[in-house]
């Protein structure tokens, strides 16, 4: 028996399905299917288009027939004749009203994506005439979240041209916005830079034309007076200068940018202030977004053809990139990890070595475990696991240098918390953390030293209480320690204390490692206690 599609059956399937979303049950399986076959037949178009003239109706019901109207216009466009196609147009647009003065949020930006697709798939053209005349009257965010939808939709339908076209009306028409003195400041200037924002990212709108525009001027204004404004402000003008900073390297590789733009953008965000008070939260973060995609956009751009004045950025970034590990918290430090992995990978050398020696200082406060064990699987083990395993790709990629007198102090300083009579665990714990990625330089250079720190130290901290994180540490200090030794004896006391240290802490993440260990050693020690390996070795296995 076919299946009747009326407003009520369409209402009641798209109610099924908006209840029953996210489950696998027959029912949610049934709509999901009615919904799919219904966005093919050709009645979806009136029957929609009714459904979103009854406002009424649950806006989940509402936001379905917009998604359904979108389907037909970016497939189906061409069964409709231009007076359709108009009369679609002014039903949308009388639907996006509602939307925005009842603060339907998700409506309005169904509404938004399906009246950018209708525009561009049009081709009536003149699209930002269009756009402000019909919206005009509104002083609500309709007209705003269409004109940031509208890049997303050109690109994902591949209709770009229009609003490479019509890019300048856009500009002007938010310094007109701006200027008006009879709408709230505060609803314009974000909504500028959400526009900004989106049309930029996009490389709809060139540097050449933003440097001096007012949206970016306001920008800049409020993140450097952070004081001046609402923390979401500084939110939105943050995201409008990071996508800013993200169109450099492309502007860049177009060849379309020159070089004292490029260091005038450089210099005016490298002007901006941290904010570290305790009430500016949201401020300090919107400012370490912004320091980190400058750190990101500059430091991977190829500067072997730019003058001398617009080299040495990285001591910059350095600085930067440290006031974010300094005052912000661990999640806004982790997305300054990429930028840097590109710092240290690109740009460091001996003579930045002056800001090498304060950011590992930075890192070794946060890297510190707490006092009170962190629980496996909990956010905050995986968050310090993750900013941990950033740090030891740092310090490996550091590891290289020839040792100089930064690291050397730095070593030392480590060395010193290890052995020092008031050192705490959890300093001895980073402190053999910190030490580790080091082992091949230091093997090289002051190989007695570290034998001699391998020999020492258990004796220094060994007793029944020494904490199960410092016993790890050991475990992994020591196999990295296997790699470089060569003499049977050294090998044996090394394995012996490794197996010691392994037994103390009853089950190590390292266990392959030892397990590693103990294979090579049999070979090396030849017929050195090898029936007490072999033994330990069965108990370790069992014990996996």
């Amino acid at each position: 028996m076919a299946f009747e599609y009326t407003a009520e059956t369409v209402i009641s399937a798209m109610k099924d399905c908006c209840d029953s979303f996210g489950d696998s049950s027959d029912r949610n399986k049934a709509a999901s299917k009615f919904l799919e076959e219904y966005q093919e037949l050709a009645s979806s178009w009136s029957l929609s288009m009714g459904l979103l003239s009854t406002m009424e109706l649950p806006e989940d019901v509402l936001v379905l027939a917009a998604i359904t109207l979108r389907h037909r216009i970016r497939n189906h466009l061409n069964d409709q004749s231009a007076v359709q196609q108009t009369q679609l147009f002014e039903r949308l647009i009388i639907s996006m009203k509602y939307a925005s003065n009842n603060c339907m949020e998700q409506l309005m930006t169904h509404l938004s994506v399906a009246i950018a697709d209708l525009l561009l798939r049009s081709g009536w053209g003149k699209l930002m005439e269009k756009c402000v005349t019909s919206l005009s009257n509104e002083e609500s965010p309709a007209l705003f979240k269409l004109l940031e939808m509208l890049p997303v939709e050109a690109l994902n339908l591949k209709e770009t041209q229009q609003l490479e076209d019509e890019s300048w009306k856009l500009l002007k028409f938010l310094t007109w916005l701006i200027d008006r003195e009879d709408v709230d400041d505060t609803f314009v200037h974000s909504s500028g830079f959400k526009i900004c924002a989106s049309w930029i990212s996009l490389h709809f709108l060139s540097l050449d034309e933003l440097i001096n525009h007012i949206v970016i001027i306001n920008a800049f204004h409020i993140m450097e007076n952070p004081g001046s404004c609402e923390g979401e402000l500084s939110q939105d003008a943050s995201d409008c200068l990071v996508a800013l900073l993200k169109l450099v390297p492309h502007a860049r590789n177009n060849q379309s940018i020159n070089w004292y733009l490029e260091d005038e953008i450089f210099n005016m965000c490298c002007s901006i202030k941290l904010p570290i008070l305790e009430h500016e939260t949201n401020q300090m973060n919107a400012t370490a977004r912004l320091y980190i995609q400058l750190a990101e956009s500059y430091v991977g751009l190829n500067a072997e053809n730019s003058p001398v004045a617009l080299q040495g950025r990285a001591p910059c970034c350095f600085e930067l990139l440290s006031r974010v590990a300094r005052h912000c918290d661990l999640d806004m430090i982790l997305s300054s990890m990429p930028a840097w992995h590109e710092l240290f990978e690109r740009q460091l050398s001996e003579s930045y070595c002056d800001f090498l020696g304060p950011a590992l200082d930075i890192f070794f406060k946060k890297c510190r475990l707490p006092n009170e064990p962190l629980i496996r699987g909990s956010q905050d083990f995986d968050t310090m696991t993750e900013l941990r395993g950033h740090v030891k790709d740092m310090l490996e990629s550091v590891s290289h240098l020839d040792i100089n007198i930064t690291l050397e102090n730095f070593i030392d300083k480590l060395i010193e918390k290890v052995f020092g009579d008031k050192s705490a665990w959890y300093d001895v714990e980073e402190s053999l953390f910190f030490i580790a990625p080091f082992i091949p330089k230091l093997f090289q250079k002051r190989r007695q030293i570290l034998i001699e720190l391998m020999k020492t130290l258990p004796g220094h901290i060994f007793d029944d209480e020494i904490h199960p994180a410092v016993c790890q540490q050991m475990i992994i200090l020591n196999t990295e320690c296997h790699k470089f030794i060569d003499s049977p004896m050294q090998r044996y006391s090394f394995v012996d204390q490794l197996i010691g240290l392994r037994w103390l802490l009853r089950k190590s993440p390292n266990d392959l490692d030892v397990l590693d260990v103990i294979d090579k050693s049999h070979t090396i020690l030849d017929s050195l206690y090898p029936k007490k390996l072999f033994a330990r070795k069965d108990r370790i296995k069992r014990g996996l």
